[in-house]
Formats: structure tokens, C-alpha cells, sequence
């Protein structure tokens, strides 16, 4: 049977793994690598994913299908990524416009469904540094005093709140929170934190600050919390 369907979607044109959407009917599906070893030892288990691919690629076999891009770090969603149930609304574009992919499933072992809306995202994202562990490792590479070192905690905190996110990569998410990301400073953040520190009265000399810095670096001891406030805005 699924031979079958497999062989008969030969006459249909190919269309390349990824996101696919119908300009006429807004419709989208995710089309599968038909040559991987899924496909070619798992039938009974991929049975309806690979139907519901033939399915759309017959029902839109004369319309116009065009790829979707995701766009990079424009996506929320309601629950951690390696959740089968969240729900998640992420830019996507076909190369000419922009559009909202929505994507939610309700059964774990049923395939993602898909709807393509109008509208974009509005994403604000807060940049903090948190106090542990480098507080800590402050105190132990420095000799200064309690108070010196809650003003040197507060001026490092409140600069790496004005650091363009643009500028800071992300290294991982959050296992629980699909809100919140770590990033790594850049040297010109270190650059920044270390003349802080200078300013603040810190009793080692420039290198040696720059040093301790990269190595907390090295450490994701001076990892930057990146909390991201995301509005779905439909148009």
C-alpha cells in the first residue's frame, strides 16, 4: 500500500526537504527527506507522515508552492523546546513577504500541524548579568572590601544591561523556561568590564583584570542571562 502511494508520487514534482507553502491556498507542510533511512526501513512506523506529504504535494500539484525561510531568532513559544507539545509561532518568509508560522500538536505521536497567519513578532529581550557565581569568583581573586564589592557587582550588572543584543551569540536556552537564553560577553564587553573594575579601585593592573575576565569566560562563569518578551502582532 505504501509502496504503492511512494510510487504513484513519482509523477508529482519534487520538491526538496523543508517547510513548503500553497501562495493560493496558505497551506503548509513540512516535506520530509524521502531518501533517508526513515523512509526506506521504517514504513509501518512514518506510514502517515509520508501520506500527508503526498496528500499535499497532490491537492496543490498546479499552485504555486514556495519554500519558507525560518528567520533567525524570531520565534516564541509556550512551553521548552524539547517539549512535543508546545506551541510556537516563528517568522517565516518566502522571499517576498514575511508571514507568522504557527505549529502545535495535540498528541505526541502525531506529526506537528502547521497554519501560516499574517502578522510579525515583537521580541524585547532584557540583558543581565547575574550575580553568582561571579561574585564569588570576584571576592576570591580580589582583595577589597564588602562594600567595594556590591558597587563593583552593581556597575557591572548595569553596563551589561546597556549591551546591544545584536552583539551578544547565544550558546543554549534554558531547559525549562523557552523564554530565557545564555549568551557569552565579547572581548569588547570584556573590555568594558575591565575598566570598570580599574575605575572602581581594583588592586591588580589592567592585564591581570583582562585576564581574570577571559578566564571566566573560558569557565561560562560570565555567561549573560537573556530574557526575551515576545507579543504576537496579527495583521
Amino acid at each position: 500500500m505504501l509502496m504503492q502511494a511512494s510510487s504513484s508520487s513519482c509523477s508529482l514534482p519534487p520538491l526538496h526537504p523543508g517547510l513548503w507553502c500553497c501562495r493560493d491556498c496558505f497551506e503548509v507542510q513540512l516535506i520530509s527527506d524521502m531518501s533517508s533511512p526513515v523512509y526506506k526501513y521504517d514504513f509501518d512506523e512514518e506510514e502517515e507522515f509520508k501520506d500527508e506529504e503526498i496528500a499535499f504535494r497532490r491537492r496543490h500539484n498546479r499552485h504555486r508552492l514556495l519554500p519558507l525561510k525560518k528567520k533567525k531568532d524570531r520565534c516564541c513559544m509556550d512551553r521548552p523546546m524539547w517539549d512535543p507539545l508546545r506551541m510556537a509561532y516563528e517568522e517565516v518568509t518566502d522571499g517576498r513577504e514575511t508571514f507568522l508560522l504557527k505549529s502545535w500538536r495535540t498528541d505526541p505521536n502525531m506529526p506537528r500541524s502547521y497554519a501560516l497567519l499574517r502578522g510579525t513578532l515583537s521580541i524585547e529581550t532584557i540583558v543581565r548579568l547575574p550575580q553568582e557565581p561571579l561574585r564569588q569568583e570576584l571576592a576570591r581573586a580580589f582583595s577589597c572590601s564588602s562594600q567595594t564589592m556590591d558597587a563593583l557587582m552593581s556597575y557591572l550588572q548595569r553596563a551589561a544591561a546597556t549591551f546591544p543584543v545584536q552583539e551578544l551569540a547565544s550558546v543554549y536556552c534554558s531547559a525549562d523556561d523557552p523564554s530565557l537564553l545564555f549568551a557569552q560577553p565579547n572581548a569588547r564587553h570584556v573590555q568594558v568590564f575591565t575598566q570598570i573594575c580599574e575605575k572602581t579601585g581594583v588592586t591588580l593592573d589592567k592585564a591581570q583584570i583582562r585576564d581574570f575576565f577571559i578566564h571566566q569566560q573560558r569557565e561560562d562563569s560570565l555567561l549573560l542571562e537573556l530574557r526575551q518578551q515576545c507579543e504576537v502582532c496579527f495583521s
